[in-house]
C-alpha cells in the first residue's frame, strides 16, 4: 500500500481526500447526534433515549476512530504524501488533516464540554464512545508528523493550535482552537533535542 501511494501521485490524493470527507462526515454526525442526545438526557423522560440513536452514534464515533487509524498508517507508511513539497497536492492535504485534527481535538479534548458530559452519562449503547480511543489515533498522527517533520526538516509543527509553517509560508490556525483544550506533554522526546511544551505550546529546544 505504501508504495503504491508513493508511485501513484494521482491515487494518493483521491484516496486520501475520500478519507478525509468521509472522517469530516462522520465526526460531524457523531456530534450533531451527541448534542441531541446530551439534550434528551437533560429531560425527566432520560431513559427513554432512543436505543437507535444511540448505536448510530456510536457507529459514527467508531468510524471517525476506523478513519483516523487510516491517516495514522498513511503517515507512518507514506509520510510524504503530506510533507514532499514537490508533491502538489501535498500542501492541500496537510491543511485539510490539520484542519481536522483542530476540528477531533476541540471538540474532544475540554472538560465538561458537550463530549465530556456524554461520554460520563454512561448510556447503555455508547460503551465506546470515550476519550482514549479518538485521542490515541490523533497522537498518532501528531508524533509520527514531528518525528517525520524534523528528519526532513520541512515543516514545523506547532502541537496546540496546528500552525503549520513551510519554508516561511504559513497555514493559518484555526480560529476555533484554544489552547486551553489541550492538555500536552511537558515534553516529547525529538531527535536531536526535545520538543518542549510551554503555555501549550511546542518549541523545538
Amino acid at each position: 500500500m505504501a508504495e503504491l501511494l508513493r508511485s501513484d501521485r494521482d491515487l494518493a490524493p483521491s484516496f486520501l481526500n475520500s478519507v478525509l470527507n468521509q472522517l469530516n462526515w462522520a465526526f460531524s454526525e457523531f456530534i450533531g447526534m451527541i448534542q441531541e442526545i446530551q439534550q434528551a438526557a437533560e429531560r425527566l423522560e432520560r431513559n427513554f433515549v432512543d436505543s437507535r440513536q444511540l448505536k448510530v452514534c456510536a457507529t459514527c464515533f467508531d468510524l471517525s476512530v476506523s478513519l483516523l487509524r487510516v491517516l495514522e498508517m498513511t503517515v507512518t507508511l507514506a509520510p510524504e504524501i503530506f510533507l514532499d513539497w514537490t508533491r502538489p497536492s501535498s500542501e492541500l492535504l496537510l491543511r485539510r488533516l490539520a484542519q481536522l485534527l483542530n476540528q477531533v481535538l476541540n471538540r474532544v479534548t475540554a472538560e465538561r464540554n458537550l463530549f465530556d458530559r456524554v461520554v460520563n452519562l454512561r448510556l447503555p449503547g455508547l460503551e465506546s464512545v470515550d476519550h482514549y480511543p479518538i485521542l490515541v489515533a490523533v497522537t498518532g498522527i501528531l508524533v509520527r508528523l514531528l518525528v517525520d517533520t524534523d528528519a526532513q526538516g520541512q515543516v514545523m509543527l506547532m502541537v496546540t493550535g496546528m500552525c503549520w509553517e513551510r519554508t516561511g509560508i504559513a497555514v493559518p490556525e484555526d480560529p476555533g482552537m484554544s489552547q486551553d483544550n489541550v492538555p500536552l506533554v511537558t515534553a516529547i522526546p525529538w531527535p536531536g533535542g526535545s520538543v518542549a511544551v510551554v503555555s501549550g505550546w511546542a518549541s523545538h529546544a
